[in-house]
């Protein structure tokens, strides 16, 4: 299964730095696939988190994603949503 996953995540890079024209002739938006890589990435990052942190992430992705004004700049609520998934990571990596 982990196999299936890497590959679908390599296919998926690769499928984005292709040519527009290559990807529009099987009929997907090039922006769709990379929507699907980022969200794939970003969910694999915070699978093994507890769940009050996966909470925030859904929270903070609907808040920054929200076609309303709710009284709080997007780009704050997508900087704070990148650094509760990042900064674990980089964490570990200078321990």
């Amino acid at each position: 299964m982990k196999l299936f996953l890497i590959f679908v995540v390599v296919l998926m890079s690769v499928a984005v730095n292709l040519p527009e024209g290559m990807i529009a002739r099987v009929g997907v938006d090039p922006n769709w696939v990379l929507a699907a890589l980022l969200a794939w990435v970003i969910a694999a990052m915070i699978y093994q988190r507890p769940p009050a942190l996966i909470g925030i992430v859904v929270l903070l992705s609907f808040g920054a994603n929200f076609p309303l004004d709710i009284g709080i700049d997007r780009d704050i609520l997508a900087g704070t949503l990148v650094a509760l998934v990042v900064v674990p990571y980089v964490a570990s990596w200078l321990e």
